[in-house]
Order: C-alpha cells, then sequence, then structure tokens
C-alpha cells in the first residue's frame, strides 16, 4: 500500500462530559483535503481596524479622457504674446536710438512680419543656403514688396538700390562728423543738383554705421523662367553694418520709399517655427459659429489618443508638469481663430478660417508629426465637416500667411509711398468677368481660377483673432 499523505487523516478534538461529571476526550477524522494549505485550520478573517488603516487603490478615474473634467473650450488663450504673427512693429521697451535720413519713407507702425527660416531660404542655391542656415545672426532678411523670380528679373540692382538707402541713416555722433567735411558741406549747401547729390553719394560712404554692408542678391535654383512670377526666392540677405542700425532696421521693419521701393527687414529666426496650424473652409465655417468651431475642434483633439500621446510625450519632454489629460489641455491652450470674409471668382461667399496656436514639437521631425495630426483630423459642425483643404492664406505682396494679399494692410497705411495695390476692386472686377462670362471660370493657366484662391490670396477681408 502507498503512504499516507499526513493531512490524509487530520483529527478533531472534542470534549464533553460524561453522567458522573467526567471530561471525555473524542477524536473525529476530517475529510480528506486536496491542497495543502499554509494556513491554520481557522478561517482568516480580517480585523475591521486593520482594514480601515490600509491605504486605498488609486483611483484611475482621472486618466480617463471620459471622465476628465476638462476645461471651457473657449476659454481666453493663453501664450498669445508669443505668437511671432500677433505683434507690431516698434514694439520694444526702450526703443533703440533713431537715425535719421535725407530720404523721407513711410514713417507708420505696421504689423510684424515674420517668415520662418525655412521660407526665406527656399529655392535658393545650396551654396547660399548651408552658409545662411550655419549663421542667422549674422544676415537680416530683406524682402522687397512682391518679390518673386519676375521682380528680380526685372531688377537685378535692387540690391544697390537698397544698400544706397539705407547708407542714409544718420546717428547724432555720425552727422557731427560730415559737417567738420567742409569740402562736401559747401558743395552741399551752394553745388548744382547732380553735384549735390554725389556729394551726399559721398558722405554715404563714408559712414562708419554702414561699414561693410552689402546685400546678397538670392541666387535662384531654378534654372528656366518660371511661369508664377512670385514664385520663391524671395529674400536678399543682408550682412555688416553697425549693431545699433541693424537693431534699428529690426525695429522699424517695414521702409516704403517710392512705388518702385519698397521692403521689409526681418531678422532670421532659426528656432521659431510659425503658428499657423490650419486652414478650414466649408459650409460650417461662419464668424458666427466662432464659438461652436473651437469647441469642436479642442473637444476633437482632446479625446484624440494620437494628440494626445504627443502632446504628452513631447511636454513631459520638456518637463512640463501634468498627466496625459493636464498635456492634452496645454497643447491646445494657445489656440485662436481668424476669419477671412472671402468671396469665389463667381462672387459666392467662401469664408476660410485660420487656426492658429504654438505647436507642440521641440524638434523637424516632432513638428511634423503635429502637422500631420492637427491637419488631417475630421472635425464636425452640426453634421458638417470643416474642410481642411483650404490651401494657403498668403499675401503676393508681404509674403504674410496671416492674410490674403487683396486685403494687404501695408498699402492702407496712412502716408503710404509705396507700391498702390487696391485688391478688392481687382477682386470686384474678376467677380465682374466671371459673371460676364456665364459663371464660367477662366483658363486654368496663367491668371486663372488659382489667381483668387486661397493659396494665391484671393481672399477677401481680414478678420481679427480670438482676444
Amino acid at each position: 500500500m502507498g503512504s499516507t499523505s499526513p493531512h490524509a487523516q487530520e483529527k478533531r478534538v472534542k470534549r464533553t462530559r460524561n453522567e458522573r461529571g467526567e471530561t471525555v476526550v473524542q477524536a473525529e477524522l476530517q475529510e480528506h483535503r486536496e491542497h495543502n494549505s499554509a494556513l491554520e485550520d481557522e478561517d482568516l478573517v480580517m480585523n475591521p481596524r486593520l482594514v480601515k488603516t490600509m491605504p486605498k487603490r488609486p483611483n484611475a478615474g482621472p486618466l480617463v479622457k471620459t471622465l476628465y473634467p476638462w476645461p471651457d473650450p473657449n476659454n481666453p488663450p493663453t501664450g498669445f504674446e508669443h505668437d511671432p504673427h500677433s505683434h507690431r512693429t516698434r514694439n520694444v521697451t526702450p526703443a533703440p536710438t533713431i537715425p535719421k535720413s535725407r530720404i523721407a519713407f513711410t514713417d507708420a507702425v505696421f504689423e510684424r512680419l515674420y517668415l520662418p527660416l525655412d521660407s526665406l531660404v527656399d529655392n535658393i542655391r545650396e551654396e547660399q543656403q548651408t552658409q545662411i542656415r550655419a549663421n542667422p545672426g549674422e544676415f537680416l532678411a530683406v524682402v522687397p514688396f512682391g518679390a518673386g523670380a519676375a521682380l528680380f528679373k526685372e531688377k537685378p540692382r535692387l540690391n544697390n538700390a537698397v544698400v544706397g538707402f539705407l547708407k542714409t541713416f544718420r546717428y547724432p555722433d555720425a552727422e557731427l562728423k560730415d559737417s567738420l567735411d567742409e569740402t562736401l558741406t559747401a558743395i552741399i549747401e551752394n553745388g548744382s543738383p547732380t553735384k549735390v547729390e554725389a556729394a551726399h553719394r559721398a558722405k554715404d560712404n563714408k559712414n562708419p554705421d554702414a561699414t561693410g554692408l552689402q546685400l546678397v542678391m538670392p541666387a535662384s535654383r531654378r534654372t528656366g523662367t518660371s511661369r508664377d512670377k512670385f514664385a520663391r526666392p524671395w529674400a536678399m540677405f543682408l550682412r555688416g553694418g553697425s549693431p545699433r542700425l541693424r537693431e534699428y532696421l529690426i525695429y522699424q521693419q517695414t521702409f516704403a520709399i517710392d512705388k518702385d521701393l519698397a521692403f521689409n527687414v526681418l531678422k532670421i529666426e532659426a528656432k521659431t517655427p510659425s503658428w499657423v496650424l490650419c486652414n478650414f473652409k466649408g459650409d460650417a465655417v461662419r464668424k458666427d459659429q466662432e464659438e461652436v468651431i473651437m469647441k469642436a475642434i479642442k473637444e476633437k483633439l482632446w479625446m484624440s489618443d494620437d494628440f494626445r500621446h504627443h502632446a504628452t510625450k513631447v511636454l513631459t519632454k520638456a518637463r512640463v508638469p501634468g498627466d496625459i489629460n493636464a498635456h492634452t489641455v496645454y497643447a491646445t491652450s494657445s489656440f485662436t481663430l481668424t476669419f477671412f470674409e472671402n468671396t469665389d471668382e463667381k462672387g459666392n461667399a467662401a469664408t476660410v478660417v485660420q487656426l492658429r496656436g504654438c505647436p507642440v514639437a521641440s524638434t523637424d521631425e516632432e513638428l511634423k508629426d503635429y502637422h500631420a495630426i492637427v491637419r488631417t483630423t475630421p472635425y464636425w459642425i452640426d453634421n458638417m465637416i470643416l474642410l481642411q483643404r483650404a490651401g494657403e492664406v498668403s499675401c503676393q505682396l508681404c509674403k504674410a500667411v496671416t492674410h490674403p494679399t487683396y486685403d494687404c494692410p501695408f498699402p492702407k497705411t496712412e502716408g503710404w509711398f509705396g507700391p498702390k495695390y487696391d485688391g478688392a476692386e481687382k477682386h470686384a472686377a474678376r467677380v465682374q468677368k466671371t459673371a460676364a462670362r456665364g459663371g464660367k471660370y477662366g483658363s486654368q493657366g496663367r491668371g486663372g481660377p488659382s489667381r483668387g484662391s486661397a493659396n494665391r490670396g484671393g481672399l477677401a477681408g481680414r478678420g481679427k483673432g480670438r482676444k
């Protein structure tokens, strides 16, 4: 016979008393247990006092996106002051010392133009691009109004005209030195117009703040003639000059001298990305739907796992405190909407709304992923979808991506000396021509409907961002 398990016949002791009052000890056999137990025979009962003092299990509710107390999606935006597209010129405190020029130009405050580095060096030859990317602080970008392939072809000496103007700026100490040159001063006071101009240029060439001033024309990668007269490259690149002159040029930015010479001077920002995230169109895009649109965009992204995961990965790396839900709110907190009351070439309403916000990215790859998520996520308004295929809102004149060409604010500035452009009248004329053709668009070639589309600046009206 096989051996018997030590637990095969466990006994339970039972004590009773007989008739004579004597204690009798009896043993009962326990049923066989299939499994050994490390516990004693008594059932384990938790002490209620011990249970109360045990730590509670963590509540997973707050991390569940459907249970999280999301804020009002129409709360005022945060960090709006960091939007590079939202500033004005002359917004530095204290203001730099302002030099004088003998040549008049439009003395006004303008919208601060922002173009990222990629836009400024796009379509220039590799040799130039490499040097500028490696030393962005050495250069300032000079972007003429209406810049593009046609302008640089028509005006191959435009850089000389700009440098000639910049040399006319004088600071008080330089003016004092000029006055000590008696010969040139005498010519300026008594000479003929031709000699006076020559004397002024001679003084300009001695201007200490213009030492080493050089404006490099862009070397286009394109070998043939572009059908698009506004095709990139757009910028010339300024090097040299005194630090105080360069500081003033950035401070003033916009110089409109006459109809043939107007330009913007921009600091080259190597790392600041554009805050323009997406442009939407469709039947749901109406100015009176602003809060509804913002609510739809934010709530959709708050529930998007792709957006949530991207936001928390980038923001955790940046040491922004909070969990995945807090990071998701943070990532959308800077969002604003700007409306463009557009009409197409038939005169039909075709409003476009632009979504802006701080991109959640620290690398080019992260920025690419972020844009892809925001731009491909479907957003619905009352069973109507917001269409992301609205193209790029851009201005052919100043190259801004925050307003259309025929509503460019620069030519509307009081005292504007630069090129005139009445975009509203031109757009109205296109609408009339389309109507005269029976509502049919023009050819698809040069001057066709793309000239009036969103990506060519064909929008009417310039909205205001949410405050």
